[in-house]
């Protein structure tokens, strides 16, 4: 566990005492990173705890950047951007925690990419801060950065929404299902003296149940090799389309902070936790590392041909950014498309299964208890 320290501390200098925040495991580290600044620490109280693997999430980047931004370009240099969030009570604990080390560091006479080099903060972002080595190129890349966040936002949105609701869908008709068979129906027949069977029913909680496993068996599974994601039918243009646009979206960020296509890809493959972009693009990667033409290289990778078309058209316009720019918004298009599609045919399937269920139950329980009860009254009489 991490723990967030709020330290009170006071400048030798000038006697001025002030607040800060810091993110660290133990107070020995506070002391360290102090260590040659001519300050002074008075009070150290433990203000919350984090696990050792938390990042700043989507929302805190953006308002990372957002300030930066915002800051960068009235004029401030990073390093005042920097103490303006440090000491801003408005801004969230969690980045002022992990931004705090970075300022003291640079107030150390570190530089910027050690003072960002810290695993809450997303890589890409420590990519990009990097190489601004001016001022211009610093606001440039923030503003890279701002559209970055937002169109991962939107996309991770769009994701949830076609896989949340026919999940909650799904689950409410499974407990539904298991109400009815196991505590509605019971409580039915001993009021009304005869037990009733619910068969049709019955099968359809197994059936789902042992779809709902297989669900997430193949989730699970699919957590370590996207590549199984793929091979599914309904689900495979959906992912596709979206952890295409999401390569692209990272190569297409370091294009514009001025990196090369082979650097750019370099990092990215470094960096990526899917297996079927690895197994995708690695061979480009290779093929252009041995100087191969960069059209000859995508024409290669049958499975994503829309590569192979705009880097030829590319070639001729000697801008391969605009490429990038073009696939990114491409991909993404096409996954919000088939994310369409996929919602608008699950309602009406979730519709008939619903109707279905519905019917079933009112057959059977017309059959049991209005159909029994006629049986046993017939019985009784003779």
């Amino acid at each position: 566990m991490k723990k967030l320290y709020k330290v009170e501390v006071e400048e030798r200098s000038s006697n001025k005492r002030y607040e800060c925040l810091l993110l660290l495991k133990n107070k020995e580290e506070i002391y360290a990173l102090l260590s040659n600044l001519n300050i002074i620490v008075i009070n150290i109280n433990v203000d919350n705890f984090y696990f050792n693997r938390k990042k700043f999430n989507t929302d805190q980047m953006i308002s990372l950047v957002d300030n930066l931004y915002l800051l960068v370009n009235s004029g401030l240099t990073l390093f005042e951007a920097m103490e303006f969030l440090v000491f801003n009570e408005q801004v969230d604990k969690f980045i002022r925690g992990v931004i705090s080390k970075g300022y003291f560091l640079v107030k150390k006479g570190l530089d910027y990419k050690t003072a960002f080099d810290f695993p809450e903060i997303d890589s890409y972002f420590r990519y990009t801060i990097n190489i601004s080595k001016t001022t211009l190129i610093l606001r440039k890349n923030l503003s890279n950065l701002k559209n970055y966040y937002n169109n991962m936002k939107l996309s991770k949105s769009t994701a949830e929404k076609s896989l949340i609701y026919p999940l909650l869908i799904l689950s409410s008709i499974l407990v539904l299902l298991f109400l009815l068979n196991f505590w509605v129906i019971p409580q039915f027949s001993s009021l009304l003296g005869y037990d009733i069977n619910l068969n049709l029913s019955t099968y359809m909680l197994i059936s789902l149940l042992i779809f709902f496993f297989l669900g997430l068996i193949t989730f699970w599974i699919g957590k370590e090799n996207d590549i199984i994601w793929t091979k599914i039918p309904f689900l495979k243009f959906l992912y596709k389309n979206y952890i295409l646009h999401e390569f692209t979206r990272n190569v297409n960020l370091l294009l514009k902070s001025g990196l090369t296509i082979y650097n750019a890809l370099e990092i990215v493959l470094s960096n990526t936790n899917s297996q079927y972009i690895s197994s995708t693009f690695l061979t480009a990667y290779l093929d252009i590392e041995k100087g191969k033409d960069l059209t000859e290289v995508f024409s290669k990778i049958k499975d994503v041909k829309e590569f192979s078309l705009t880097i030829s058209v590319s070639k001729r316009k000697g801008n391969y950014k605009e490429v990038f720019d073009f696939l990114e918004n491409y991909y993404y298009s096409s996954f919000k498309t088939a994310s369409d599609k996929i919602m608008k045919m699950i309602e009406p399937v979730l519709i008939i299964f619903l109707s279905v269920i519905i019917l079933s139950l009112a057959f059977e329980i017309y059959s049991n208890v209005y159909l029994g009860g006629i049986k046993f009254e017939m019985g009784g009489t003779f």
